[in-house]
């Protein structure tokens, strides 16, 4: 007979052991992994995420061992970011997504927005909120996931069984929404669990990433269709920064250039309104917390910074680039494709890694350069039968039409204009 299935809801892990996480989170992506949540305890989510946002986990424990940890915050105050804000998603922030994503009028947005608004004044009016929800996902990232310690599919399904249901345990005292969000295609054992928990699937993006073939960067590129090789596009790209006097390479000291990396992060994402704001001392945490896991790869001028990227790696043989910053001066006008792709990907073949993850959006830039695309899902439960009847069938229709939207990012690689 199998151990009886103890969960908590904890506002830390300080009281594990770095062996006890280390074997629950021993094959999850870095973002789920040990390291990532020490450094989730002791980041002040606030200036990141919101205002209110503080990181909580749901942890389980079988024969007094710990078998599970998921994380999870409540997302509620205005101050939380676009991406982890229900209202903002979902209803007032759509339009500005709307009008770089689609090719409706103003005056077709405005119409939506004003029907938006009518249609959150009826959900307030019979008590179906929309002005938050729990939201499960590793803050600060695209990943979500239930890690476990290796067990038995069975005893798996029934351990992230008992998560999700003291997760929505959790979400209907507070008459919020619950999302188990950004969970990647292949973990279909989660997936199965979260549907049979009857949680409602919903398409939310692709994340992107480049496969890689050979041992330099030179198999990469030759690996690309002919129309993408035409005329050495992509050799002209990677050799443009020396070209213009630019050197590139890795920074040891992180702490240095920390206050250039805040600048810099927000002169290229400030453009998009609503971004992460990232204090220095957020910089200097990432490289003590990770250590030899994550990189910052840095362009100067001389003397003069111009951009970073920082990536992590791990032993699947994944590097992900994480975080990108350039300032908006015209040195640094050429330097954006080395910072994303072709220097991480060098970075990828000296490390033995396989491929290399380049984060969601700018989909036909990253098609263009070997990226392929690879879905993520949110699971979402409501809290009430008003909730479920009035609520679900719109986050499903507007998730099916970006699923439409977005259909060819998913489609496998053609020989296409670069």
């Amino acid at each position: 007979m199998s151990a009886v299935v103890h969960t908590d809801v904890v506002s830390s892990l300080a009281s594990y052991s770095d062996a006890e996480l280390d074997r629950v989170t021993e094959d999850a992506n870095v973002a789920l992994g040990r390291h990532w949540f020490r450094l989730l305890d002791a980041l002040d989510l606030g200036p990141l995420v919101g205002e209110t946002v503080r990181i909580q986990y749901v942890v389980a424990r079988q024969g007094g061992e710990l078998v599970a940890v998921c994380p999870f915050f409540v997302a509620e105050h205005p101050s939380v970011r676009f991406v982890n804000s229900f209202e903002k998603a979902f209803f007032t922030g759509m339009e500005g997504e709307l009008r770089r994503a689609t090719k409706a009028t103003p005056e077709q947005l405005r119409w939506l927005m004003r029907a938006l608004g009518f249609y959150r004044q009826l959900l307030r009016m019979v008590r179906v909120r929309t002005d938050g929800w729990v939201i499960a996902v590793s803050p600060l990232t695209f990943r979500g996931g239930i890690p476990t310690v290796p067990m038995a599919a069975s005893e798996t399904r029934r351990v992230r069984t008992e998560v999700l249901e003291r997760l929505k345990d959790f979400a209907g005292l507070r008459n919020l929404p619950l999302a188990l969000f950004c969970v990647p295609e292949e973990d279909e054992p989660l997936r199965d669990t979260a549907r049979a928990c009857g949680m409602a699937e919903l398409f939310l993006t692709y994340d992107m990433y480049i496969p890689l073939t050979g041992k330099r960067i030179e198999d990469y590129i030759a690996a690309q269709p002919p129309r993408r090789r035409k005329r050495g596009k992509l050799q002209r790209e990677i050799k443009a920064p020396q070209r213009t006097g630019v050197t590139m390479g890795r920074t040891s000291n992180w702490a240095a250039l920390s206050s250039d990396m805040t600048e810099s992060y927000e002169a290229l994402y400030s453009q998009y309104g609503d971004h992460f704001g990232h204090p220095p001392a957020f910089w200097e945490s990432l490289e003590h917390h990770l250590g030899d896991r994550a990189e910052a790869l840095v362009a100067h001028h001389g003397d003069e910074f111009l951009g970073f990227s920082t990536y992590f790696h791990d032993k699947k043989g994944d590097l992900t680039v994480y975080r990108v910053g350039r300032r908006a001066i015209d040195k640094a006008d050429g330097i954006y494709f080395n910072l994303v792709f072709y220097e991480p990907i060098k970075r990828a073949y000296e490390l033995g890694c396989r491929r290399v993850w380049v984060g969601t959006g700018a989909f036909d830039t990253k098609l263009h350069r070997g990226a392929s695309g690879h879905p993520l899902y949110g699971y979402i439960w409501m809290p009430s039968q008003r909730a479920r009847l009035l609520l679900l069938p719109y986050m499903q229709r507007l998730t099916g039409y970006v699923s439409k939207q977005l259909h060819y990012v998913g489609q496998p690689a053609t020989d296409d204009a670069a």
